[in-house]
């Protein structure tokens, strides 16, 4: 494959083997943040919220606690998106029909038609990304793209203590076996 050199905005040429991935990642992030927060101006709100509305269209109605763990965000800002989101209609909290202790965060009708605008918006921003390439090298963007998530997960310090502790029960389990 031929590499060839990018024109940037900033009328600055870079050639792709010469600059850092991280780099590359973070720009493409920060513009695609920026159309995205642009958008989401226009429905007054904040790229949280619409990620959880996002969430709640995709898998129905959930606890705060299971929001908080499908978009990686704490619990106390869960709560305050919620909360935000509540007094704007878009949501509404109910109690679990089948665990009385558990309140359940659902999407409202309003807050569908928001859903709508937000999906709308990232297909906008998605059709941006990827104009002037063919089908192929979006889907095999998406495949390294997620490749790299899995690699970097597997090498965070918790999962490398984990995998090790995990090593060593076995080697230890081994042992008691061949005793």
């Amino acid at each position: 494959m031929e590499v060839t050199s990018v024109e940037i905005k900033c009328g600055k040429t870079r050639n792709p083997e010469e600059t850092s991935t991280y780099f590359l990642l973070f720009q493409a992030n920060h513009k695609y943040i920026q159309l995205f927060l642009h958008k989401l101006q226009k429905l007054d709100l904040k790229i949280g919220q619409a990620g959880i509305l996002f969430m709640l269209g995709k898998y129905g109605p959930q606890s705060q606690r299971e929001i908080a763990d499908k978009i990686c965000l704490t619990p106390p800002s869960v709560t305050v998106a919620v909360q935000k989101l509540e007094q704007s209609g878009l949501t509404v909290k109910r109690p679990d029909e089948e665990d009385q202790r558990r309140t359940i965060i659902d999407v409202t009708e309003k807050g569908k038609s928001y859903l709508s605008e937000i999906k709308n918006s990232m297909q906008e921003i998605e059709d941006i990304m990827f104009q002037n390439m063919s089908r192929e090298e979006e889907l095999l963007f998406r495949r390294l793209v997620m490749q790299m998530m899995e690699n970097l997960d597997s090498a965070r310090p918790e999962k490398t203590e984990k995998n090790r502790m995990q090593t060593a029960r076995r080697k230890d389990s081994d042992y008691v076996k061949t005793v």
